[in-house]
């Protein structure tokens, strides 16, 4: 898994049919000639391309086929355009084709000969490309981009509500409105994944799940894991100081 300013790229063989709710927007690219099968919300779709919108419960079935899961995260400029186009069709299958750029990166991410800078860069690309294919235009109001830019120079622990305001010199209300509006989520939700990104730093250097879900703001333990789980479709124990998924890049936004 790569690690990147805006979202995830996660390259696997495998991927057990374990219900998630994801945050970010996801597109699954098969790097073979096989298709994917991805079961969200009572339909079944298989394809080699697959884009799933965020918040859509379902889950992806894979075995001994290596694939690419780009998380384009709510940081990313497009994620709102993509949060709004997938509301009345969460799930789409996409032109495959559109995608063939990508695909020599993707495939080194999956053997691990890729960097940092160059999974940045599919993510972006894979981005740019469901803007195009799906006829949407991505923007967002220039207070909000300095709030993003804000709450990404520092720990998600460590934010203060009032440091926001004075940013964008609105009511609490209204900016809470103009948040989602303009960010495609909640601001507490948005809070939320940063934590569970600081979570996925921290369980590369700490084995003790209950100190990490300290660490990076969560009650518990158990109330992590479950956030975890239903976010990514593994159990944090598989990242543990990378015994079974490396994360590469820590990148935190």
């Amino acid at each position: 898994m790569y690690s990147v300013s805006n979202g995830l790229v996660y390259t696997a063989k495998y991927a057990t049919p374990f219900e998630t709710e994801r945050v970010p927007a996801l597109l699954l690219i098969s790097l073979e000639d096989s298709e994917l099968i991805v079961n969200c919300q009572g339909s079944e779709t298989r394809s080699k391309a697959v884009f799933v919108g965020n918040r859509v419960k379902g889950s992806i079935e894979v075995w001994g086929i290596p694939f690419a899961a780009v998380h384009i995260g709510p940081s990313h400029p497009a994620f709102r355009a993509l949060a709004d186009v997938t509301r009345e069709i969460p799930v789409r299958e996409m032109d495959f084709s559109a995608f063939s750029n990508l695909l020599g990166t993707l495939r080194a991410c999956y053997e691990r000969l890729a960097d940092q800078t160059e999974a940045q860069a599919a993510l972006d690309s894979a981005a740019t490309t469901l803007i195009e294919l799906l006829g949407v235009k991505a923007s967002r109001d220039p207070r909000i981009g300095a709030v993003i830019e804000h709450l990404t120079a520092q720990s998600p622990l460590d934010y203060r509500f009032d440091e926001l305001l004075e940013k964008v010199m609105l009511s609490p209300g209204r900016f809470s409105h103009l948040f989602t509006e303009e960010v495609g989520i909640s601001l507490r939700s948005y809070q939320k994944w940063r934590k569970i990104r600081e979570a996925l730093r921290l369980l590369q250097r700490d084995d003790n799940l209950t100190a990490v879900a300290h660490l990076s703001g969560f009650s518990d333990s158990a109330h992590f894991s479950r956030t975890f789980s239903q976010t990514f479709g593994l159990i944090p124990t598989l990242f543990r100081s990378g015994r079974c998924v490396q994360v590469i890049g820590d990148t935190l936004h």
